[in-house]
């Protein structure tokens, strides 16, 4: 019962999020992981609503607690990655962000993390091998950001 309760929390999370209301979303999400505190789904969602909400140190959290039940998701890493890189703690995003490649190395924009954070540790050739992967797998590249790295390695 308990599981298909947090199912239906979960799935009013999604509801929630969809109408724009990320307070209840939140809440909602809340209630499926007191429930059912290794749904994965939840976590992920509560940490992209706190993302959302600019409470990064939040939904590091529940990225953190996602990762640790299912290590083989590129995706969670990278969602974690950026929301270390949006909390200018780039040492931290640039260890999940590979961690990410590590998972999926076709994961392009986890390739565009990586080249930003590098740039930003000025690691600028690491940063050009990261915007050429991530260019070859078909990213858009922020313009700026290739310009400022080419120039770096003149």
């Amino acid at each position: 019962l308990d599981r298909r309760l947090a199912e239906a929390h979960y799935g009013m999370a999604v509801c929630y999020n969809r109408l724009g209301r990320s307070h209840d979303e939140i809440q909602a999400y809340q209630k499926a992981l007191a429930l059912k505190p290794d749904m994965v789904a939840a976590l992920v969602g509560l940490g992209n609503a706190y993302f959302g909400r600019k409470k990064y140190d939040a939904a590091i959290e529940q990225y953190k607690k996602a990762a640790r039940l299912t290590e083989d998701d590129g995706t969670i890493h990278y969602n974690l990655g950026a929301a270390y890189s949006n909390k200018e703690d780039y040492e931290q995003a640039a260890t999940v962000y590979l961690e990410a490649v590590k998972l999926n190395p076709e994961m392009g924009d986890a390739h565009n993390g990586l080249a930003f954070i590098f740039y930003k540790l000025e690691k600028y050739e690491l940063a050009a091998k990261h915007i050429k992967a991530a260019e070859e797998l078909g990213v858009e590249i922020e313009k700026n950001l290739l310009r400022a790295i080419k120039k770096k390695l003149r």
